[in-house]
């Protein structure tokens, strides 16, 4: 019997010496899970359809999957033939990128209907840990130096760190931070490129003169955003004072 192309999930087509025609699956793969997710790769099971909708014997399953951010790619096919072992890893993607998975099976006759695409999001290590040893000094009114370390990686373009400095309200009658939280009178952010895990130094800059800050680093990419490093607080100086920055006080040090 020669067969040629049929329409998914319906009858095929077949030729004038045929005797009889066949169709493709008639559902779909069900239970699609990402059942462990990396940096770069990710698995993908799911269970075959229902016995009775096979319509013959299942040769095995498409895998179809694509990037959807930072952009949107087509579908890349992937053909699975053992039908025993229905899990697959798809390997390099990008860390923190957006992905969409569906899964088709097909018998002697052609492909069955897709699964509803599963969309999932890469892990990524470096946004798991915030960053530590954060300081900050005041540099004078309106400006401060903070320093970081970011968490380990190497040979990353997609890397960003987010200097974030809070100015607290203050009561008139009790001089503490009303209702004793962190209540913002003005937030400045600074956001700059991580080439390298070494430890990183910024300046902050347009901040009230002589008032207090609490200052928090964070490294993102396009897509997602790590957690927040814990606060370090730091006061600007008053009019006419001034600090000189860290790597000039060094310089002088050692001069």
């Amino acid at each position: 019997m020669h067969i040629v192309a049929c329409h998914v999930g319906t009858r095929c087509c077949c030729d004038i010496k045929a005797v009889c025609c066949v169709v493709g699956p008639a559902g779909a793969p069900r239970d699609v899970q990402i059942v462990s997710n990396g940096s770069s790769a990710a698995a993908v099971c799911w269970q075959l359809p229902n016995r009775s909708e096979w319509n013959g014997y299942l040769r095995g399953c498409v895998v179809h999957y694509r990037s959807l951010k930072p952009t949107m790619s087509p579908f890349t096919a992937v053909n699975m033939t053992d039908i025993t072992q229905p899990c697959i890893v798809i390997d390099e993607l990008q860390p923190s990128g957006e992905y969409e998975v569906s899964i088709s099976c097909f018998n002697a006759a052609c492909l069955g209907p897709f699964s509803d695409g599963l969309q999932f999001t890469v892990n990524d290590d470096v946004l798991e840990t915030p960053p530590t040893s954060v300081s900050a000094v005041p540099v004078n009114s309106t400006s401060i130096q903070v320093s970081f370390l970011p968490p380990q990686f190497t040979e990353r373009s997609d890397l960003y760190y987010v200097i974030t400095a809070t100015r607290t309200v203050t009561s008139n009658v009790t001089s503490q931070v009303i209702d004793d939280e962190r209540i913002s009178a003005g937030t400045v952010a600074v956001h700059g490129r991580l080439f390298n895990d070494s430890k990183h130094s910024d300046y902050v800059d347009g901040l009230d003169k002589f008032s207090e800050y609490y200052v928090t680093v964070q490294c993102v990419t396009d897509n997602a955003a790590g957690p927040v490093s814990s606060a370090v607080t730091v006061r600007t100086l008053d009019d006419g004072m001034y600090v000189l920055p860290l790597h000039i006080l060094h310089e002088q040090k050692f001069a």
